[in-house]
């Protein structure tokens, strides 16, 4: 039976709030098929092309320890023309040493969150179409506590996502092994910081089909407040709220975000007293 393996760097925040902003279509297949969804890390290429990849000091550790246990056939290679047939063969098993690593990127499978003690106005505007977003809050704890763990076939791993300049030279293997994991999909660059990210990510077999999973999970115990966007108008807002009367306890917090509210309490403040 698979696992969930919680990263070091996750593990002071278990009981922290985070949040997921999502169009409405994802919402309700979420309160469908009671899955989160997973998706291969290449299906955000056009938003982020360093995806899953490492910083270049990791990557020229990385490369460099490959080529170190090859040393002496790489070696005599370099002494030999490209066309030569010992020179084609180290090329060709560097070729596909870059196949396999570009492979295990793509597939490699994220669920994504935003860690914030409270809701972002970024997020509404990244996650939302037409201003008609949902967001729904829980806990760390709470979302691992969903997972249907009986029916797992690939471990999960879950860890906070740390923000690095990828390209700067004074970085060490202390910056960027993450959990232990050298090539783990929990770096990226410092331009995203902003996302504040709690990571679930499920490692891909180099080969394999690279295709979405989902996970059973008991939205009951995963889902504590949803948010309607503070862009929304009423009709959205009722067609959101009757939705989740059909899959959620009465328990659950369902209310429109009050992002936008409050100003005017504020404004209350300079009328004048009364006796």
């Amino acid at each position: 039976m698979a696992n969930i393996y919680l990263g070091d760097n996750i593990k002071p925040y278990l009981s922290n709030n985070i949040w997921r902003y999502m169009t409405l279509d994802k919402f309700i297949n979420l309160l469908e098929t009671q899955t989160l969804f997973f998706t291969p890390l290449e299906s955000y290429a056009k938003t982020d092309p360093f995806e899953g990849f490492q910083p270049k000091a990791c990557l020229e550790q990385f490369i460099k320890t490959r080529n170190d246990s090859t040393q002496l056939p790489r070696v005599v290679a370099s002494q030999l023309s490209a066309d030569s047939e010992f020179g084609s063969i180290i090329q060709e098993a560097d070729r596909k040493f870059k196949e396999m690593y570009l492979d295990m990127i793509k597939g490699t499978k994220v669920n994504c969150w935003h860690m914030n003690n409270h809701e972002s106005e970024a997020m509404w505007k990244l996650y939302s179409e037409n201003n008609k977003g949902i967001c729904i809050s829980t806990k760390i704890s709470s979302l691992l506590n969903s997972i249907d763990i009986t029916n797992l076939t690939k471990d999960i791993h879950i860890g906070k996502v740390k923000y690095l300049d990828f390209f700067s030279e004074k970085l060490t293997p202390e910056d960027y092994v993450i959990n232990n994991d050298p090539l783990s999909p929990l770096l990226k660059r410092k331009s995203y910081e902003h996302e504040n990210e709690i990571r679930l990510y499920i490692a891909h077999d180099v080969g394999e089909p690279i295709k979405p999973e989902s996970i059973n999970v008991n939205i009951a115990t995963l889902i504590e407040n949803i948010y309607i966007s503070p862009y929304s108008d009423s009709l959205f807002e009722s067609s959101v709220k009757a939705i989740c009367t059909k899959f959620l306890p009465t328990k659950t917090f369902i209310g429109k975000s009050n992002l936008l509210d409050g100003h005017l309490e504020l404004l209350n403040l300079f009328n004048p007293r009364t006796t």
